[in-house]
């Protein structure tokens, strides 16, 4: 038996990856599905950049943990992104979250289920919240969300601020941001970051996406101890059942610059979190 006396599944594998038609170009789309009917559903909204690649394998975990359980799952590449099509300069959290909307569709086509479940990673907290209301989703569970996407923006304009000084290049406070403000571009790390999609961040917060009630599943590693709070404060406004972990270890994103600061820096520990995610999941989004 499974953690909450819930019972692995003895299902077969099929799994497959298709670019799906969408405005402004095919959404690959990755689906891992039970060989039997599906209890139900799971979309998994990746986060972006070079945190993507550090996140895959743990968002693959997931998603074979969620077959063993019987459910259905669907990765996906957001426009512009991965292996899909896409202008980048284009990316925002509006387009982000249509693809996610997309994958959802054709996740309930392959799967024949509409009970449905989310996880969003970092960035992908944000499209995983806003993406809840409108697919009617069961439960959904956000990994190392920033309460405000704004916050994330500076993240990473401080990641490639750590950069310049590395290089011996001096800048005054707000300076990345600023630039992104009056239209140009910030380069980090061979990553292109764009005004659209700094602007698309600026007043955007998890908590103000999320449809109401919804149960939530939040997973911080330590150091982040602060934005689990508040999060978890925000989302109980909402009347959201709330179920807060945070991590014996710290995640650490952007693997260059915490190869640096933390020589002993390992791959993020969400591996090690996806089963339980997994059954915390199935337990609320079965049909």
């Amino acid at each position: 038996m499974g953690r909450g006396g819930l019972a692995p599944v003895a299902f077969g594998r099929r799994r497959l990856a298709e670019w799906v038609a969408a405005p402004g170009g095919p959404v690959m789309c990755y689906t891992h599905l039970p060989a039997g009917p599906a209890r139900g559903a799971v979309v998994v909204c990746s986060p972006l950049f070079l945190e993507a690649s550090e996140n895959a394998r743990a968002e693959l975990v997931l998603a074979e943990a969620l077959v063993d359980l019987g459910f259905a799952a669907q990765r996906f590449d957001y426009r512009s992104c991965g292996n899909s099509f896409g202008d980048p300069q284009e990316l925002t959290l509006e387009t982000a979250t249509l693809d996610c909307l997309l994958a959802a569709a054709r996740l309930r086509e392959h799967a024949g289920t509409d009970a449905l479940g989310l996880v969003g990673t970092r960035w992908g907290a944000l499209v995983a919240a806003g993406a809840c209301g409108p697919l009617g989703a069961r439960a959904v569970a956000l990994w190392e969300a920033k309460p405000h996407a704004q916050a994330y923006v500076d993240e990473l304009a401080r990641t490639q601020a750590f950069y310049d000084l590395w290089r011996d290049e001096r800048h005054p406070a707000g300076y990345h941001q600023q630039r992104l403000a009056a239209g140009h571009p910030l380069k980090l790390l061979g990553w292109r970051i764009y005004p659209a999609f700094a602007a698309s961040c600026s007043d955007e917060y998890v908590a103000g996406r999320l449809p109401g009630a919804i149960p939530t599943r939040l997973v911080h590693g330590r150091g982040r101890e602060a934005d689990s709070e508040r999060l978890t404060a925000e989302l109980a406004t909402l009347g959201c059942p709330v179920t807060a972990c945070v991590l014996d270890e710290r995640v650490l994103w952007w693997a260059g610059v915490n190869r640096l600061l933390h020589p002993d820096h390992a791959p993020p520990p969400l591996e090690a979190e996806a089963g339980a995610t997994a059954r915390w999941l199935a337990e609320r989004v079965a049909q």
